[in-house]
């Protein structure tokens, strides 16, 4: 009997939206989306990627997985991050999180 209450008290927790008769979830983490650079990068294989930065000044280029065919981001090196931040005018403000030791 709690199992079923706390069950369905963790299904109420769910973000969604309702457009006519479709429910969708909502996740509640989104991506921040990047701003275009001038610059590109060329990756070991010889192709080139256009450069994204975030507003806290990482860089990535978007890469597809040979594998899988699905989209991702590579982050670049900090060093790569940083100068490019400092060249398109914004301030490099990431953190890295530590890692949690068990």
């Amino acid at each position: 009997m709690l199992l079923i209450a706390v069950l369905s008290m963790n299904v109420c927790a769910q973000s969604y939206k309702v457009e006519g008769n479709t429910y969708t979830s909502v996740s509640a983490k989104k991506k921040t989306e990047g701003k275009k650079t001038p610059y590109q990068y060329e990756a070991r294989d010889g192709q080139k990627y256009d450069i994204y930065i975030l507003p806290d000044g990482r860089c990535y280029t978007n890469r597809v997985s040979s594998t899988t065919g699905k989209e991702y981001r590579a982050y670049l090196k900090e060093e790569i991050s940083k100068d490019i931040a400092k060249k398109v005018g914004i301030k490099y403000t990431y953190v890295k999180k530590s890692k949690k030791k068990q």
